[in-house]
């Protein structure tokens, strides 16, 4: 649970300081967008993510499967994520990607497709670490799925607080360049769980156990 709350939690911060920065700074020059070039902006992420929702839900499944035969017919909660690996490599260069680009004033389809990587990585390691903790706690899932609801909005607002003062402090670069690799830190979890994850659901199996009898 609280590898997928950290997940959604740093995506929805990402996505919330992507948001709000394309908001006001692609209304100066040299891209001086209306209202309606900014929703069209919009569509980068959205493609994005799309693409990222069927390599994380059906492309996953499809994988998971195929490992699942070479396990001997058995599958493992784990298999879900290498899906997610080419998403915490995509999540933080198209951070990069957009900000660095929107920092210089480059042209706005670069920018877009930082904003397309994102929004395929955020989805892929999303989805992927979602189907994660419902395969790992299906008996439990419903009050696993409340505790990683909080987590985000939390994440989210903490950020948009602090995101003034934070561009005021480093620049728009130098906060691009922070939260880049702040979004790299908080994916890389993912890799240990990969390696230890199923040895830390054994550890953790009494417990869980406990909590599906009071459950029942």
């Amino acid at each position: 649970m609280t590898y997928t709350a950290i997940i959604y939690g740093a995506i929805l911060a990402w996505f919330a300081i992507i948001l709000s920065t394309m908001s006001v700074y692609f209304t100066y020059e040299p891209y001086d967008l209306d209202d309606t070039g900014l929703g069209l902006l919009n569509l980068a992420p959205f493609v994005g993510s799309v693409l990222g929702a069927l390599c994380g839900g059906p492309l996953n499944d499809w994988f998971s499967m195929k490992l699942a035969r070479r396990n001997n017919g058995i599958f493992e909660p784990e298999m879900r994520l290498w899906m997610a690996l080419p998403g915490v490599a995509a999540t933080p260069a198209g951070i990069w990607l957009f900000g660095f680009t929107m920092a210089e004033g480059l042209r706005w389809i670069v920018p877009c497709v930082g904003m397309a990587m994102f929004g395929f990585g955020a989805a892929i390691i999303g989805d992927t670490s979602l189907t994660y903790l419902t395969d790992c706690y299906a008996d439990i899932v419903g009050d696993a799925l409340v505790s990683v609801a909080f987590v985000p909005n939390a994440f989210a607002t903490v950020v948009v607080i602090v995101l003034q003062p934070w561009i005021n402090a480093m620049e728009l670069r130098g906060m691009f360049t922070t939260a880049g690799c702040l979004a790299l830190t908080t994916l890389l979890p993912t890799v240990p769980m990969l390696i230890w994850g199923k040895e830390m659901r054994i550890k953790t199996a009494k417990r869980y156990n406990a909590m599906v009898k009071v459950e029942s």
